[in-house]
């Protein structure tokens, strides 16, 4: 475990130790992280940040908006699938794969896919529409990936 937490550059540890100091709750807290430069230029004791998007929305926004963060994502796909929208599909993935690294995954201006969630309600011939009329921004090799 100390191999593959010395590989991702103590991210852990870090986690672990957010653990520690910040137990979960069930409508979250305020959690006081420590980057680089507050350690290089700000006097920091020490390094703390919480690298993955899960733990640090588990930790400061809780139990239960973590939960409904993950259930949105969920309909999304169900969403997604259900319209065979495979950009909105493949876009998801990358931005769950991506929170396992950053914490920035429930941010508007890093993430705005939430934004995308409305869309979602609007009935399948508007989404074809949709999917239709921006169909040639992604062919490849003279076929949409949206077949």
């Amino acid at each position: 475990m100390k191999l593959i937490n010395s590989l991702i550059t103590n991210r852990l540890y870090c986690a672990h130790l957010a653990f520690i100091r910040y137990p979960i709750k069930l409508f979250g807290q305020n959690v006081v992280m420590y980057g680089n430069s507050a350690v290089t230029y700000r006097g920091a004791s020490e390094y703390f940040f919480i690298d993955s998007g899960y733990v640090y929305s588990l930790i400061s926004n809780g139990i239960m908006l973590t939960i409904v963060i993950l259930l949105i994502y969920s309909f999304m796909y169900q969403r997604a699938c259900y319209h065979n929208n495979k950009m909105l599909f493949i876009w998801i993935t990358v931005t769950l794969l991506f929170a396992m690294i950053n914490d920035c995954w429930i941010l508007l201006r890093y993430n705005p896919i939430i934004l995308a969630l409305p869309t979602l309600f609007e009935n399948k011939i508007e989404m074809k529409y949709i999917t239709k009329r921006f169909k040639f921004c992604f062919t490849i090799k003279g076929e949409s990936i949206f077949n």
